[in-house]
């Protein structure tokens, strides 16, 4: 049986992560923070064959310090992007809670069952990346492959993973930015093996606050 191995990377602290601002597709460079926790993602790391990344700059970013890690270039793709929040593009959260109270409230309370206003739901989105990684692993069988994203895709994938949807999302934490989560992939099946390893960041760990 051959299984391919995913090492899932949240970016690191990006500007927008900082601000406390909803950031879907919007674009948002990393913090300095951000830069030096990729490059300890990046010594944290075994060896990889491939890199893939979301083609958002807070992932491309840090995807680079991963390519110069092991000179291997680095391959964008549009399915590996945080969700698209529509209207909540850019607002900060305190806006979100005055102009989309109920919808925003989903989010929180319920975040498997969210949609944001004009943008795609939690299980759209999860459906997306999850056939983004099961396309790889037919494409690279048996190769460990380094994938760069968002920290929603991260926690949809482990919940769907588990559980066959996203239904149960709300039960699962954010993982960490720059932290190392271990899938592989087999039999049709996504397992994770570990979830939000940050311990190489020692200090300097940064994650969302709450269930944001």
């Amino acid at each position: 049986m051959t299984r391919t191995t995913f090492y899932l990377i949240r970016h690191g602290e990006s500007e927008s992560n900082r601000r406390r601002v909803f950031t879907g597709w919007k674009n948002f460079p990393l913090t300095d923070l951000g830069v030096t926790q990729a490059k300890l993602v990046a010594s944290a790391l075994p060896r990889v064959d491939i890199i893939y990344s979301s083609d958002l700059d807070r992932a491309v970013m840090t995807a680079r310090q991963i390519s110069n890690r092991f000179s291997i270039p680095v391959l964008l793709s549009k399915n590996l992007r945080e969700i698209n929040a529509g209207a909540w593009e850019g607002l900060s959260y305190d806006k979100l809670v005055e102009r989309y109270p109920d919808s925003y409230g989903t989010w929180v309370e319920d975040i498997g069952h969210a949609c944001p206003d004009g943008g795609e739901s939690v299980a759209e989105m999860g459906d997306r990346v999850l056939s983004a990684l099961r396309e790889l692993a037919d494409r690279y069988p048996g190769k460990k492959i380094c994938v760069v994203t968002h920290a929603t895709p991260i926690r949809a994938i482990r919940c769907m993973a588990e559980t066959g949807s996203v239904d149960g999302l709300s039960e699962i934490p954010w993982a960490t930015n720059a932290s190392i989560t271990v899938c592989e992939f087999g039999e049709g099946k996504m397992h994770v093996k570990t979830y939000g390893m940050d311990t190489h960041l020692g200090k300097l760990k940064t994650n969302l606050v709450g269930n944001v």
